[in-house]
């Protein structure tokens, strides 16, 4: 009720605020929401008339009042109302509803939900009675409506209907019902000469009433009367009807008992015919499944016919025959086919089916326990033969071997797709891993052994004959590196690149084996990648043995170790099987490497190019391989930053030089012969980001801290200046030739720098040469400064008159300034080592400085003393030419 009530209220309040000012009238409002409106905000839908048309109004409400929106829709344009709703269902009705209208050739649709169902199915009503009562509109279409609502607005049509018709009675009539008033109307020939009596009789009283009235009374008694004798005389009638009336029933009830009768009659006749018809539908139904037992019997017959000769061979067949193999094999497929082969409904638990399966079951097992104990033979002979011993360092090849056994593929294939209990295909390739795991790891020892005295053979040979074998940068003195320098540290690294070629050959060998061989690979791309390809041992001192390699555009697709960390991390059964393989190569390449790092740790920066180049290619073709040698480049990496970092401790620990000169540092000038060692290892390799990164901590790190520790140093003889002026110079020439990309920016910090100390060296040393001349005109400036004295007026005072001026200048002839400059130059000649040829360039800056200090001064004195005509002197031509003297007498 209370719902109700509101309901009204609502309505009366939107009437008067909303639609009396329009002069329309309300017919139902209902609260929806926007079903795109996140913030599921209430409006109002309202229902309303105006002058016999009908419109929709959206009106939203604000505090306490309500307004119209811009929306609004004639109910001419409404076309189709979808209820969201199953059809013909009661569950669960949609509170959605879509309202679509077309405007010319314009359709357009808004999706409301209502609060309640109610509210919908009534707002729903309404439209429909209001689409139907005003105007001739198209038809409205309905869609999605549940059973309550299609009732809800058939009753609303017949509503309207009847409503129509009411209209039509009390309004216009139509032509037929104005013949009819017609008809009706007409006066009877009795009532016309009754009506003339009446007119005669008041023609003949005058119009006189009670005399009219009297008459009239007296014939109404006479026809009374005459009514009377008529209806007693109709009595005798009535009599003989009811007479008739009871003759009639009397045959009717002899007729019923006949036709009950009649109809037990044709009841015993119907039952026997149904009988009849229901005996021959029996007869037709066994009929049709007798032909049909014969049908599905002829097929369980084809189908699990499985011929003598077949079952010959697959028990007694040679499967070693390479000529009976393919007999053997399309019997196979037959008895799998057999055994897969769907029969009719019923006939898989007939007990003669049950038992042809079971034989048939038998003899796949048993055939299946032949081809798996021939080939372990084969295995157990293979790994237990004595291979011929290979000369020089590679790893034997079993390409021969495999690929005589590529023939069983197909066997091994079907046991895996047929048998499944026993697992005897897991059991055969349990078996393949024992014994093959077996023979390599023979030979991978024997390989490694040999690896490894080579290394350790080559890293003493290099260590003997080379002063500074690791190259370290912090030596006492510059080493400088050859050509056979270069050749040396490449063939030190030349066992262990064909160490990992030759077991990259013989992984992906063997990969390759087992996709085809045990149908292993799960990944197609990976499979034919690894079938088809061959990876390229490079030439060498040593003889190897060509292998797979990988095309050039597979490189490109997968060309860092990160890229598919999906493939490489997730274990599949063929990474699985090659890791119980080759369990001991990672145990044996790590043992190569430590005795490389041990011998020599500048073998770290030629190894780690040389294990990602053959990484790059491995990769995309085997998981395995990339996880393995991912893992020595971790290694490697690790041994190549600590190999840097005892870099950076070795400039950390240089001495500082004993002589007063000593020019650029040894480990600035080793940095070279380290680069240029470092740029031909990595000269064609993908990931230089590497060697840039230790570029920039050697330099930063090491030499920068080096270089000014030892210009800090107690113990070192020259300024500070002169130490990081001559080092920076030298880097800066360094790595202008050297031309690497990474570390120009650097270059041209370190340029900065140095252009920075030269200054301070040269501002430092030349110091103030005419030193009374510079006190006296800072007695000047201060004076001015402090106590308001302008510039042309300090001459009147007593300590800056222009004879304390020209007594100031009179103590620097040109002679005397001369041989300040030549000890100057003797003293700045004994601290620049002639190594940087920094002299000239430094002599120069002091000329320059020594001429701006000259020019100021003479500025000062045209201020402070205008037209005095005071000079120095010399002049600037003077000092040119003793500068230039200076430096030609040394």
């Amino acid at each position: 009720m209370a719902s109700r009530m509101a309901d009204s209220e609502l309505r009366t309040v939107l009437q008067q605020q909303v639609f009396n000012g329009d002069q329309e009238r309300l017919i139902i409002p209902i609260p929806v929401m926007r079903s795109d409106d996140r913030r599921r905000r209430v409006r109002h839908i309202c229902l309303a008339v105006r002058r016999d048309h009908g419109f929709i109004y959206v009106v939203k409400q604000d505090k306490r009042t309500f307004r119209k929106k811009p929306e609004a829709w004639s109910l001419v344009n409404l076309r189709e109302i979808d209820g969201h709703s199953s059809q013909g269902t009661r569950a669960e009705p949609a509170l959605e509803f879509d309202l679509i209208f077309q405007e010319k050739d314009k359709r357009f649709k808004y999706d409301w939900t209502a609060t309640t169902v109610s509210d919908k199915n009534a707002f729903l009503v309404q439209l429909s009675k209001l689409h139907r009562r005003y105007g001739e509109q198209a038809p409205l279409k309905f869609t999605g409506l549940d059973e309550v609502l299609e009732d809800e607005l058939a009753r609303a049509a017949l509503e309207v209907a009847e409503g129509k018709e009411r209209v039509m009675a009390h309004g216009v009539p139509s032509q037929k019902s104005t013949a009819e008033k017609e008809q009706t109307l007409t006066v009877t020939q009795k009532e016309q000469e009754d009506l003339e009596h009446v007119f005669e009789l008041s023609r003949r009283f005058d119009f006189d009433g009670e005399v009219l009235v009297q008459s009239l009374t007296q014939e109404m008694s006479q026809m009374e009367s005459a009514n009377v004798h008529d209806l007693m005389n109709t009595h005798n009638d009535i009599d003989n009807i009811c007479r008739l009336i009871d003759q009639s029933l009397a045959e009717l009830n002899k007729m019923d008992e006949k036709i009950t009768k009649y109809h037990g009659l044709v009841g015993d006749v119907s039952s026997q015919v149904t009988m009849m018809d229901e005996t021959g539908h029996k007869l037709k139904l066994q009929n049709r499944n007798i032909k049909k037992l014969i049908h599905d019997i002829g097929i369980v017959l084809e189908t699990l016919e499985f011929q003598n000769s077949y079952r010959l061979i697959l028990m007694d067949g040679n499967i070693m025959d390479p000529a009976k193999l393919p007999e053997i094999l399309e019997a196979a497929s037959v008895l799998s086919r057999i055994l897969k082969a769907s029969l009719p409904v019923g006939f898989d638990f007939h007990p003669a089916v049950i038992k042809q399966k079971r034989t048939l079951d038998n003899l796949r097992k048993t055939f299946g326990n032949r081809v798996a104990g021939n080939l372990t033979n084969v295995f157990t002979a293979y790994s237990n033969s004595q291979h011929q011993k290979r000369e020089g360092m590679t790893l034997p090849s079993h390409r021969d071997w495999c690929q005589n056994l590529i023939m069983f593929a197909p066997a091994v294939r079907w046991m895996k797709e047929n048998i499944s209990d026993p697992p005897m295909y897991q059991n055969l390739l349990q078996t393949y891993t024992e014994k093959l795991g077996d023979l390599y790891r023979r030979e991978q020892s024997e390989f490694f052994d040999k690896v490894k005295a080579r290394v350790i053979y080559t890293s003493e040979a290099n260590n003997s004959t080379k002063v500074n074998p690791e190259y370290w940068l912090g030596w006492e003195e510059e080493v400088r590196l050859t050509a056979s320098d270069f050749t040396d540290y490449r063939a030190h690294l030349e066992p262990i690149k064909v160490a990992f070629h030759q077991v990259a050959k013989t992984v992906l060998d063997e990969q390759s084996f087992l996709v085809e061989f045990f149908s292993l690979s799960t990944d197609n791309e990976l499979a034919t990648a690894v079938s088809g390809s061959a990876l390229n041992v490079q030439d060498s001192a040593f003889p190897t043995a060509s292998g797979l390699s990988l095309s050039a555009s597979a490189m490109q697709q997968r060309p860092g170790l990160m890229h598919q960390p999906s493939m490489l991390r997730t274990d599949t059964p063929l990474k699985m099987v090659l890791r119980q393989l080759f369990k001991n190569v990672d145990g044996m390449l790590g043992n190569i490497i430590a005795s490389l790092d041990k011998g020599n740790r500048l073998t770290n920066l030629g190894l780690l190019v040389i294990i990602l180049e053959i990484l790059v290619e491995v990769e995309p073709v085997c998981p395995y391989l990339a996880k393995c040698y991912g893992s020595m480049v971790i290694t490697v990496k690790k041994n190549f930053d600590g190999y840097i970092r005892e870099q950076v401790m070795s400039i950390m620990n240089a001495k500082v030089p004993r002589k007063v000169r000593f020019g650029p540092l040894p480990f600035v000038c080793n940095f070279e012969h380290f680069a240029r060692l470092a740029e031909n290892f990595f000269a064609n390799s993908q990931r230089r980001i590497e060697l840039d990164k230790a570029y920039g901590i050697l330099i930063r790190q090491g030499i920068f801290e080096g270089v000014n520790r030892i210009a800090n140093h107690k113990d070192c003889k020259l300024p500070p200046e002169v130490v990081f002026l001559e080092n920076y110079h030298r880097l800066s020439d360094i790595l202008s030739r050297l031309k690497i990309a990474s570390l120009e920016e650097l270059r041209t910090d370190i340029r900065k720098g140095h252009n920075l100390y030269r200054k301070s060296y040269v501002q430092i040393m030349l110091g103030k040469p005419l030193l009374q001349v510079q006190v006296f005109f800072d007695g000047v400036d201060a004076k001015i400064q402090t106590s308001g004295v302008k510039a042309h007026e300090v001459g009147f005072r007593q300590e800056f008159s222009k004879t304390e001026l020209r007594r100031v200048l009179a103590l620097y002839p040109r002679a005397v300034v001369k041989k300040g400059l030549e000890q100057l130059y003797k003293k700045v000649e004994k601290q620049l080592s002639d190594e940087e040829n920094m002299l000239q360039a430094v002599w120069r800056d002091m000329q320059q400085e020594f001429i701006e200090q000259y020019k100021n001064y003479t500025e000062l004195i045209d201020a402070c003393y205008p037209d005095s005509k005071i000079t120095f002197a010399f002049a600037i031509d003077d000092i040119l030419k003793i500068f230039e003297e200076i430096a030609a007498s040394h």
